[in-house]
C-alpha cells in the first residue's frame, strides 16, 4: 500500500502539514491492520498539481484503489471531480 501525502497550499506550513498528514496516514493504515513494512508514503513535488500527482502515482504503481483523506477535499487542496477523470480505479474518501 502506498499513501500519497499532498503538499499544503501555504509553502511556509508545507513541512508541518506533510508531517501531520503522514502521521494521520500511518495511523489509518496501522488501524487497518497493516504493519510499517507493508506501506509507504509518497510526497510529490510542490510544484505539481495534486490531481496530476495522485493520478501519476496511481498509474505508475498500478493501484487498485486510491484513498484520500477528507481533509484534502474539504480544504480544497484536491479537486476529486477532476481527479476522477484521470484515474482508472475506485476513489475512496475517508474521514480524518
Amino acid at each position: 500500500v502506498t499513501a500519497l501525502v499532498l503538499p499544503a497550499g501555504n509553502v511556509t506550513s508545507a513541512e508541518a502539514a506533510a508531517s501531520t498528514q503522514q502521521g494521520t496516514v500511518r495511523w489509518w493504515l496501522l488501524e487497518c491492520g497493516l504493519e510499517e513494512p507493508q506501506f509507504d508514503e509518497l510526497l510529490p513535488a510542490g510544484d505539481s498539481a495534486p490531481e496530476a500527482a495522485v493520478a501519476d502515482a496511481a498509474d505508475d504503481l498500478d493501484s487498485a484503489s486510491i484513498v484520500i483523506a477528507a481533509d484534502a477535499v474539504a480544504g480544497r487542496r484536491l479537486d476529486t471531480a477532476l481527479l476522477a477523470t484521470f484515474i482508472g480505479c475506485p476513489l475512496v474518501i475517508v474521514p480524518e
